[in-house]
């Protein structure tokens, strides 16, 4: 415990001025209040002048979904603190996710309990080994540009035990239809630029009815054509 000395009894009752309201601020959809408070409680019966908004700030962002924290006094006696959690933008194999940003997080509520990850099913999903991770966030920002003017969107970017780089792609089309790219171990991002200059010179109906395209081919590329009537949907 630690003792301010003061002149006069005005001066000690600023100093001692306690925290009678703490304002939460922010769009929050996977951190729950009561959570916070949980996570701020402790720090909350210091003096209003004492408080380390450092330390306060640091303690939100023990949630697993806390992004970013700031943290200000309102005069005579509030404590504002503004939250902005983690956008989820990408998945990382079972568990996982990426933001924006490229940060790996595990969505969790908190103290730990699991979340629901059916509820990201939709967004594209990363699979690597261990160590793969910045490298593929990197790899899926520049190929997903290089696809937006196919009208082709990733739903799967993955790379197997033997280092072999795989695409599932998703027309943006009508009827939407799915195609299964490898393209291997060698040089693989250099083999996903043929493959895109090639899939760029064909016509959007020539592009829909590929099925799978194997690129691991010096000259050339082994290409596999829907059957007729099929609309190409594969299950996630």
């Amino acid at each position: 415990m630690s003792w301010v000395w003061c002149r006069d009894k005005a001066r000690c009752a600023l100093v001692h001025a306690p925290i009678r309201y703490v304002r939460l601020e922010g769009q929050l959809e996977h951190v729950r209040p009561n959570d916070l408070e949980k996570l701020l409680r402790p720090f909350l019966d210091r003096s209003y002048f004492t408080l380390n908004l450092a330390e306060l700030a640091a303690a939100a962002k023990q949630h697993p979904w806390v992004d970013k924290v700031q943290v200000e006094r309102i005069w005579p006696d509030v404590i504002e603190v503004k939250v902005s959690e983690k956008v989820p933008y990408l998945r990382w194999g079972e568990r996982d996710l990426f933001s924006p940003q490229g940060e790996k997080f595990t969505p969790a509520a908190y103290g730990g309990a699991k979340e629901d990850m059916s509820s990201f099913a939709n967004l594209p999903r990363l699979d690597g080994p261990p160590g793969h991770e910045k490298l593929l966030f990197a790899a899926y920002c520049q190929m997903a540009e290089a696809l937006k003017p196919l009208h082709f969107k990733i739903r799967k970017l993955e790379v197997d035990a033997r280092r072999s780089w795989q695409l599932t792609l998703e027309s943006e089309g009508q009827p939407a239809s799915d195609m299964v790219i490898v393209l291997g171990r060698q040089k693989p991002q250099e083999v996903f630029a043929r493959v895109a200059q090639f899939l760029g010179s064909l016509t959007v109906r020539q592009r829909q009815r590929i099925e799978r395209l194997d690129a691991r081919y010096k000259h050339g590329f082994a290409v596999r054509l829907r059957q007729s009537g099929s609309d190409g949907k594969r299950n996630p």
